[in-house]
């Protein structure tokens, strides 16, 4: 990427994410439900929450969104297609996110990459 490209980019590092205060307060409403998110991997739930947050300015589709996520975590379930097989972890600079994701196979390259 070239210096340009850089500039126009979001600030990436881990703590500019922040989780919508109304996000967080259902999450941390029933214990168990908080315990199962916090068990699920890094990815997975930085994935989710933006998949909320993208919608805030939508109420009805806000509010759908996170009850699913609610509902399914209170349950202990991951959703959705998040889980690239570990393609995206392993290009993942930050070797926190590498390791937290479940990646089936950390260890089988990438098509294209030293086959």
């Amino acid at each position: 990427m070239t210096d340009n490209g850089r500039k126009v980019l979001p600030d990436m590092s881990r703590n500019a994410f922040i989780i919508d205060e109304v996000i967080e307060r259902r999450l941390k409403e029933d214990e168990e439900r908080y315990l199962n998110f916090m068990k699920f991997p890094e990815f997975y739930r930085l994935i989710r929450i933006d998949t909320i947050q993208q919608v805030k300015n939508q109420p009805e589709l806000f509010k759908k969104r996170l009850d699913k996520f609610i509902e399914n975590t209170k349950q202990g379930k991951m959703y959705g297609a998040w889980n690239n097989h570990g393609r995206l972890c392993r290009k993942m600079l930050c070797s926190q996110i590498y390791y937290s994701c479940n990646c089936i196979e950390y260890t089988k390259p990438i098509k294209g990459e030293g086959e």
